[in-house]
């Protein structure tokens, strides 16, 4: 008995000396893909250069829907805040999209893109029409945000 005590002992003082691996944090690109991955509906993008162009690494729609590109200094709920929409995106994984602006982006600004849905499904975008997509299970609406960066 004495033996089987001095062995359990042992094997319990040994288990805490090995230390376990704990795994490397993700880096914030690779929980970006992550979370592309296992969303319905989602946007990658990058800080932008100055100009009149956005582009859009990869969208995923879950039916047809478009992006608009919000300037926030103008407010987020009003036909002037959107300086630019994507034509119809159909439903599925798209890449390297482009959206044209109505405004030169500068340098420091920050900007949103915003996934809508095609709501009245005539395949032309509408604020007053189409609806916002919102991150699935949640009440947050799918957007990033992009600061303007020199080129």
């Amino acid at each position: 008995m004495k033996k089987i005590l001095l062995t359990a002992a042992a094997i319990v003082l040994l288990g805490f000396g090995c230390e376990s691996k704990e795994p490397e944090p993700k880096t914030a690109a690779q929980l970006e893909t992550e979370r592309f991955v296992e969303h319905p509906n989602d946007i990658m993008l990058k800080n932008q250069k100055p100009g009149q162009t956005v582009a859009v690494a990869e969208t995923k729609f879950a039916k047809p829907g478009f992006l608009a590109v919000i300037e926030p200094a103008q407010g987020e709920d009003d036909e002037e805040s959107i300086v630019g929409y994507s034509p119809i995106i159909q439903s599925g994984q798209k890449q390297n999209r482009k959206i044209a602006l109505t405004v030169l982006m500068e340098e420091g600004e920050t900007y949103i893109v915003r996934m809508y849905d095609d709501s009245d499904g005539d395949t032309e975008f509408k604020l007053s029409k189409d609806n916002p997509i919102y991150l699935a299970g949640t009440t947050d609406l799918l957007e990033k945000s992009f600061t303007v960066v020199a080129e």
